[in-house]
């Protein structure tokens, strides 16, 4: 009796509290043509995965886009399209994704 519910209490256990959480991966995409919209961009990284977010740098004054971008995916979702989607073509362009990593240097003190 004791040891069933020990195995009772295990499963319980487990079940409950090792879920896992659902990482993001944010990813830089680089060398994007002028002409690439935030439609555009989402509909091709929507075939690896859903796109939380997605912030494409543009210009002021023209309003096209400045080459790159940064999208946030889920861990699994955000591997999969680094590797299909590193090197390719999109709209002219060679494009380069990767992780995005933070600049050093920046949001130090002031003087």
């Amino acid at each position: 009796m004791h040891l069933e519910r020990q195995a009772q209490g295990a499963r319980a256990y487990s079940s409950t509290h090792y879920r896992r959480s659902k990482t993001l991966i944010t990813l830089s995409v680089r060398s994007l043509p002028r002409s690439t919209t935030e439609e555009s961009l989402t509909a091709l990284f929507s075939e690896y995965g859903v796109v939380r977010s997605l912030k494409l740098v543009k210009d002021l004054f023209s309003g096209d886009c400045k080459g790159f971008a940064t999208i946030d995916m889920e861990g699994h979702e955000a591997r999969a399209a680094m590797a299909a989607l590193d090197g390719s073509e999109f709209n002219g362009s060679m494009i380069r994704v990767g992780p995005d990593r933070p600049r050093k240097g920046r949001g130090g003190k002031r003087r």
